[in-house]
């Protein structure tokens, strides 16, 4: 057997063991994890020798999200409430292990030899037999002059030192980090990878606990005040295992340093699963997990000799999407959903969708390999925006597809697809200079006679829209109309940034010069609100718009496209003449996102700040960008651009010696039950009498007196719980007689307070005796 997850019970009192872990009545699961590798529900046949037959018990149904070593409860599993502060609760953690090396089956019709039958095997979980214990517990309030900086759970800001993606964790940049990122210049000769002027941040900042790696506090009363480095010691290529085939993943161990004291921490295991790591004297734990790019798999063959493929990551990679708006009362701006079923919409061809009558109306790659067979990303944003490699291709659709042909999709890799903020803004100052492409199917109605998907054939217009003078060429003037190209040139309002890489993105929008009174012959980005009819889709315009990854590897170099360049060798690439279709091809497999905006009736275009937000599941990778660019940089050896990453506990730290916070607590100390009726629920017997003194600091001293200033009881406190328990009983073991007390509480160096407090004590009961 190997290790598989853990299961955590909440018992009913004391006495319930492990063997009573399946009475709903004594023990309940209140949390489960598990190693993330397929496998979820583990049932076990055990043997009834009153049915004289293998009986099946489901023993766990796994979450397979990976293993976590903290958790948080909250409620109480037996009455749904949540719990209650100073009462005693009980909890079993049982470790268990796996073992299916062939599947039993008593099924006659189900046996296949070697693979299901009578002699699989009949107990694939086996819980483990070492530290099981039960647990109590009692929740309280800390109080004292250690002051939290953080609750449980919280994350930290990351830095990204060296190498890229995510490892599944959801980014969300610094504000600080994006204004470094706009504030650099486009690509040119002079402005080369490596440079302070380069279009990226080198060490992009993350928002707390939207980072690369999962850096938690698990102790809010034990964060220090430090900084740390989190480095992979590389990144080491190995076969990973998916069903009956294999695929090349990579896997590292990690090591974290404290830059105040100079002690490094090693990682327990590699990246190659996801696992918690707790630093118990630290308060944090870190979690890293690596994991596959998107799409389809090979995990075997079927009987006809066919390959089989699957698709790995959960959810396909998408972790989440939105569109966030400034001022979320002025929604000016939405999208063209994909709509299946009607040719002319159903632009996103996610799916498995075969039709062998009309292949036209397939979904990608079907049937012989589906990309998204889900349909993950026919759910981006709605159906507003996806993958371009996702999109139909203008074989399937000669008017509407946003991709050029199939051959630019075969050529394009899911692994160029990454998370990205698309941001419009009326800010002219973050606007991104790009090329404007034609998307009118018929060359005799366009511009020029331009041939959709081709630069189009109009002057360039400056960002107020003022066209560039016939004749004047190009220029290198951000402000002149002629920016970059005297044709085809434009500007996209507003910028994309790729989160994993920080690197800023280069942008296509297109127009259909056919629709003058759709805004579509303008060179602005400026869809109208119309949608069209049932006898003419218009789109708005169809102002397409396509994110361009930063790409290499291409078959020939002019379809490498760069970081922001000003669209600058996107306007050199994408042929303006007829003809080019191969290398149009080529340039288009770089193009990552797409989405097709229009404006919304009754709204002031850019009147609030929006961001289209998509987070991608990306795995770590060596290098800030590509690797051709990142060479350029090789006497950057901090960590030979394996990942690296930075952290301060400063904000979350915890303070110690808080006086104010102690004195304040000082409010906090009661007793409950307050007042007592002749029973609580502290008490475990007929002769047992007890309250509980509660939020009390680490030392003090609890006088009691009854109310004519007698000294009935008086306990001395120093130690870390919060309360003490009073059998109501004096200095003699005598019970106190019923009626008002006075309960003095002295904390040397933080103050006192008193409480009044109500008891009425029953009579003895021995009738068990």
């Amino acid at each position: 057997y190997r290790f598989e997850g853990y299961q955590v019970f909440q018992l009913k009192d004391a006495t319930v063991s492990v063997a009573d872990i399946h009475d709903q009545k004594l023990a309940r699961i209140v949390y489960q994890c598990d190693v993330k590798n397929g496998v979820r529900q583990l049932v076990n046949h055990n043997f009834d020798q009153a049915l004289n037959a293998n009986v099946p018990v489901e023993e766990v149904y796994g979450a397979d999200l990976g293993v976590d070593h903290t958790f948080r409860l909250n409620e109480d599993a037996f009455t749904g409430q949540s719990l209650v502060n100073h009462k005693q609760y009980y909890y079993l953690a049982i470790a268990y292990g796996y073992n299916e090396y062939m599947k039993y089956s008593a099924d006659p019709g189900s046996q296949e030899a070697g693979i299901v039958g009578l002699a699989g095997q009949k107990r694939v979980y086996l819980a483990g037999r070492k530290n099981i214990k039960v647990y109590p517990t009692i929740p309280h309030k800390p109080v004292g002059m250690t002051a939290a900086g953080a609750d449980f759970g919280d994350g930290v800001e990351i830095t990204r030192l060296q190498g890229q993606g995510n490892g599944g964790n959801i980014l969300e940049l610094s504000d600080a980090t994006v204004e470094e990122i706009l504030s650099k210049q486009p690509i040119d000769s002079l402005n080369v990878f490596g440079g302070a002027n380069y279009p990226i941040a080198y060490n992009p900042s993350y928002k707390q606990g939207l980072g690369p790696i999962d850096v938690r506090v698990i102790d809010p009363l034990n964060v220090k005040d430090t900084e740390y480095t989190l480095a992979f010691d590389s990144l080491v290529p190995y076969y990973l295992r998916i069903g009956a085939d294999s695929t090349i993943s990579y896997k590292a161990t990690w090591k974290l340093t404290d830059l105040n004291t100079g002690i490094v921490y090693k990682s327990d295991t590699t990246i190659a699963y996801k696992n918690q790591q707790l630093f118990p004297e630290l308060g944090i734990s870190v979690t890293i997990g690596q994991l596959l790019d998107p799409g389809p798999y090979k995990v075997g063959i079927n009987a006809d000799n066919d390959p089989i493929y699957e698709i790995i990551s959960e959810n396909n990679g998408v972790l989440n999407s939105e569109y966030i708006f400034a001022d979320s009362s002025k929604i000016w701006v939405a999208g063209v959903p994909d709509i299946d079923g009607v040719p002319s919409l159903n632009w996103i061809r996610s799916g498995v969708v075969t039709d062998i009558a009309n292949p036209a109306n397939n979904d990608y790659n079907m049937p012989s390999k589906p990309f998204d067979p889900a349909s993950n990303y026919e759910k981006v944003i709605g159906g507003t925006w996806a993958p371009y490699i996702m999109t139909a291709s203008s074989e399937q659709d000669a008017q509407f597809a946003p991709a050029f042909r199939n051959i630019s999709k075969v050529a394009a890799s899911f692994s160029d697809v990454a998370s990205v903020d698309v941001v419009m803004t009326a800010d002219k100052t973050k606007w991104t200079r790009c090329p404007v492409i034609e998307m009118c199917a018929d060359r005799t109605l366009a511009e020029g006679g331009a041939e959709r998907f081709n630069i189009r054939i109009a002057q360039s217009v400056d960002k107020d829209g003022n066209p560039a003078p016939v004749g004047s060429g190009a220029s290198t003037n951000p402000d002149a109309p002629n920016y970059i190209a005297e044709t085809g040139m434009g500007w996209f309002p507003g910028y994309a940034i790729n989160l994993e890489t920080g690197e800023r993105l280069n942008i296509v929008f297109g127009e259909n010069s056919w629709l003058v009174g759709e805004n579509g012959r303008d060179m602005i980005f400026n869809p109208s609100s119309n949608f069209g009819t049932a006898n003419e889709i218009t789109l708005g315009g169809m102002h397409y718009v396509y994110i361009f990854a930063h790409t290499e590897g291409k078959s020939i170099p002019i379809a490498n496209i760069p970081a922001y360049d000003a669209g600058k060798k996107l306007r050199n690439s994408i042929p303006v003449t007829l003809g080019g279709g191969t290398q149009r091809a080529l340039v288009y497999s770089s193009a990552m996102w797409v989405t097709i905006p229009m404006a919304v009736p009754g709204q002031q275009w850019l009147s609030t700040d929006v961001k289209a937000s998509i987070r991608i599941a990306k795995p770590y990778k060596r290098y800030y960008s590509t690797t051709h660019d990142s060479a350029m940089m090789a006497n950057d050896n901090q960590n030979r651009n394996f990942p690296m990453y930075q952290f301060a506990t400063k904000t979350i730290a915890t303070t110690y010696n808080n006086v104010a916070k102690a004195e304040s607590e000082l409010d906090l100390i009661g007793v409950v039950p307050n007042p007592y009726y002749a029973y609580s629920s502290y008490e475990t017997n007929q002769l047992d009498n007890r309250v509980k003194i509660i939020n009390l600091p680490r030392k003090c001293t609890v006088s009691i007196y009854a109310t004519n200033g007698s000294l009935i009881r008086q306990f001395t406190k120093d130690e870390t719980g919060t309360a003490i328990e009073w059998d109501l009983k004096n200095y003699a073991g005598i019970p106190i007689a019923g009626g008002v007390y006075l309960i003095h509480v002295k904390a040397d160096g933080v103050g006192e307070k008193i409480v009044k407090w109500f008891g009425s004590l029953r009579p003895i009961d021995l009738n068990a005796f």
